[in-house]
């Protein structure tokens, strides 16, 4: 009913989006007025999010065949949707809370789905870190009714959109997400619950570009630095997902919203295909997702040839859909800003190379022992080939097409302006080329793996391990919680003198 429900909906909203653009009012007896809108931000949104659902939805028949609560998990997940669209269509405050916390719930009962301890415990910090974006919500309320956008309701409007886009230092909650079933993954980190808080910041004309700026770079520096080190498929994935919300908020922060949504749009697309190739190669390794023990995918190569070109569009590979929207955004930081931002976007971009091709070269480069064992789980269907035919399709010829309705102006180019990027690019494909390479010990690893911040904790502290022990060991022990219960159990031995002491020393306070 879902798979018939979501392609429905996509041809609805292109007849609306043909028929009427604005703000429509519809009278509910109950309610009163309510206010929809149908322009192009909410139309293209919906239609790219529903293509998407309706590929996942389909995949996850074949994904999640074997599970005795499918019902369940399509109800979840139609809860997630249906919260979305509510937070895309209506402009009311009344409406807003309801998709937001709607996103919050569905996304928080999804998390929890397989109810063992990992994902729990990632559900429970999803939870609260949504419930500290659900605060802000409310503390933003009183404020609506007034027009002049203070600096406070500012700050107040950027951090609950932070906490939504996993923002710094809001950002634990998305790789720890990855406890949930690969489709969830695949919706969540694709163009649901992650691009809310970006899809508001582009809803209201946000003027606070410099900390957008550099909570942006920010996250993209330390999610991509993160991803060249971690070794789970699916944690490298959400962390580049991390590292992508990182580069759609300093677009906005250089004051470009146009290309923040261009961003937004491209980057669901191969997400989606990114994460339904990790969850068929994850079904060719019998459930494991650990990087290194991947070693059964001689012939995986359906999964592999759309992982490679998800990696490749997600790198900005030319004439893919990545490619577009980061060349734009790259091009107008030569607006006067400061060559500082700049030089960190470039190092950006680059560890967005490095982790792609670490993640291709692990995946073509497994080992071919086990080609028995993966002769049997590595037949893939025509459920899970035609969602990843549909979004591969989009992810060639989308930016293409896209790229007309976003363009922003002509930038004059210098040719080291044109070289940079492509020097960077070569650096990071030969670095993720060496990080494939587990193995091999060398200063990179060493770098990576903050091998020598562990040294440089060591010696600093072995100058203070005396006055550390003295305070920790002696002190500590004395007036803390064991000196009280020593001191407790000292005075309960010679009790017979407790209450004569007691009474003499309340008889010379009231001398005094």
């Amino acid at each position: 009913m879902v798979l018939i429900f979501t392609p429905m909906s996509a041809l609805l909203i292109l007849f609306l989006t043909y028929g009427y653009s604005g703000v429509l009012s519809v009278n509910v007896s109950v309610l009163g007025d309510i206010s929809i809108i149908m322009d192009f931000y909410s139309t293209l949104f919906s239609i790219i999010l529903m293509v998407i659902s309706s590929s996942v939805l389909l995949w996850s028949y074949s994904y999640m065949e074997s599970d005795k609560n499918f019902r369940r998990f399509l109800t979840l997940v139609f809860m997630f949707l249906v919260s979305m669209l509510i937070l895309i269509y209506f402009p009311s405050i009344v409406f807003s809370i309801i998709g937001w916390g709607g996103l919050g719930l569905s996304s928080f009962f999804l998390v929890t789905y397989y109810s063992n301890r990992k994902s729990l415990s990632s559900g429970m910090l999803t939870g609260l870190s949504n419930r500290v974006g659900d605060i802000f919500f409310l503390l933003l309320i009183p404020f609506l009714d007034s027009m002049n956008m203070s600096i406070m309701v500012m700050v107040i409007f950027m951090i609950l959109c932070m906490t939504k886009s996993a923002q710094f230092p809001f950002s634990a909650w998305l790789p720890a997400a990855m406890a949930a079933p690969t489709p969830v993954s695949a919706l969540v980190h694709s163009s649901t619950l992650v691009t809310a808080g970006v899809y508001l910041l582009l809803r209201f004309n946000f003027y606070m570009f410099y900390p957008l700026l550099v909570i942006g770079t920010l996250t993209m520096l330390i999610a991509g630095y993160c991803a060249c080190a971690e070794t789970d498929v699916k944690k490298i994935i959400a962390l580049s997902t991390l590292s992508q919300l990182g580069v759609m908020f300093v677009a906005l922060g250089i004051g470009q919203k146009m290309l923040c949504y261009f961003h937004l749009l491209t980057h669901a697309i191969f997400k989606a295909l990114l994460f339904i190739s990790v969850g068929m190669i994850i079904h060719c390794t019998f459930g494991s997702q650990e990087s290194r023990a991947m070693n059964e995918l001689s012939n995986c190569v359906w999964p592999k040839c759309f992982l490679v070109m998800g990696s490749a569009a997600l790198s900005g590979f030319p004439f893919l859909a990545g490619f577009y929207s980061k060349d734009m955004i790259l091009e107008n930081f030569f607006r006067g800003l400061p060559f500082l931002f700049y030089f960190f976007f470039l190092v950006g971009i680059g560890l967005t190379v490095v982790y792609s091709t670490k993640l291709v070269f692990i995946l073509l480069t497994s080992n071919l022992s086990s080609e028995a064992i993966s002769n049997i789980s590595s037949y893939t269907t025509w459920v899970e080939k035609i969602p990843s035919i549909t979004l591969g399709t989009m992810m060639v010829t989308g930016g293409f097409f896209l790229s007309a309705k976003f363009l922003v102006g002509n930038q004059i180019l210098y040719s080291v302006d044109m070289i940079l990027p492509l020097i960077v690019t070569s650096i990071g494909i030969m670095l993720g080329t060496h990080l494939s390479y587990y193995k091999s010990n060398t200063t990179a690893h060493s770098i990576i793996h903050l091998s020598p911040l562990f040294q440089l904790t060591s010696k600093c502290t072995e100058k203070f391990e005396y006055p550390l022990k003295f305070i920790d060991q002696g002190l500590l022990e004395l007036i803390g919680p064991s000196g009280i219960n020593y001191f407790g159990n000292y005075m309960t031995s010679y009790w017979y003198l407790t209450f004569p002491m007691l009474f003499f020393s309340g008889f010379l306070l009231l001398m005094l």
